[in-house]
């Protein structure tokens, strides 16, 4: 006669959710291990590029490569202060996939973000603190520190360590940057407001 053994039944919903949460620590295992391995050929990745292009760069602790180019004399850029950018985003390649000119080369609104708080990806709060306002530079960012095995738009591949050219055009603190915020809403509220007028006061 033929045995059947009954290796596992999930009877109850403990053990069903003891099951999935150890499916889920093996899966972020993996995850991590694929991630530690991706941060070893992005630094080859970078550090080849530097060697080749005979670049200069340091390395922050989170794994970024900074070339100072200009330090700049103003004030330092720290984590918790706002920062404001002028940026080209570039693949190691050449290809630009962002920049913050327009095709006359010239700057348009540079990007603010906060020194380590969510908003700008992290190599940039990696690297930023290596300048003064007025500085300028690259960044050499690993996909762990950009946009990771996600990629990003049609440029940017999974896995993929991007540079950026940067110039830091103004540094404040978070007080200097709630009032030029609120300043900046309250203008733009009352031009709203102004243009309301006028077409009521057309109809």
């Amino acid at each position: 006669s033929t045995r059947f053994k009954i290796v596992d039944v999930l009877t109850n919903q403990a053990d069903a959710e003891k099951a999935n949460e150890e499916l889920r620590s093996r899966m972020m295992k993996a995850d991590s291990l694929a991630m530690e391995k991706q941060k070893v050929l992005d630094e080859a990745t970078i550090k080849d590029y530097l060697a080749k292009n005979n670049i200069k760069a340091e390395r922050t602790p989170e794994g970024t490569y900074v070339e100072v180019t200009n330090q700049g004399t103003g004030p330092k850029v720290e984590p918790g202060k706002a920062v404001s950018v002028l940026y080209k985003g570039m693949l190691l390649g050449g290809k630009i996939f962002d920049e913050s000119y327009d095709s006359t080369g010239a700057p348009k609104d540079p990007f603010t973000f906060v020194v380590g708080a969510p908003g700008a990806i992290e190599g940039w709060s990696d690297g930023m603190v290596y300048f003064n306002e007025g500085g300028s530079g690259r960044l050499f960012i690993p996909s762990a520190r950009a946009y990771g095995s996600r990629g990003a738009g049609q440029d940017i591949a999974p896995n993929t360590p991007i540079m950026f050219e940067v110039t830091i055009t103004k540094v404040q603190n978070q007080d200097e940057y709630q009032k030029e915020m609120a300043a900046r809403q309250k203008k733009l509220e009352e031009e709203h407001q102004k243009q309301l007028k006028e077409q009521q006061q057309k109809k």
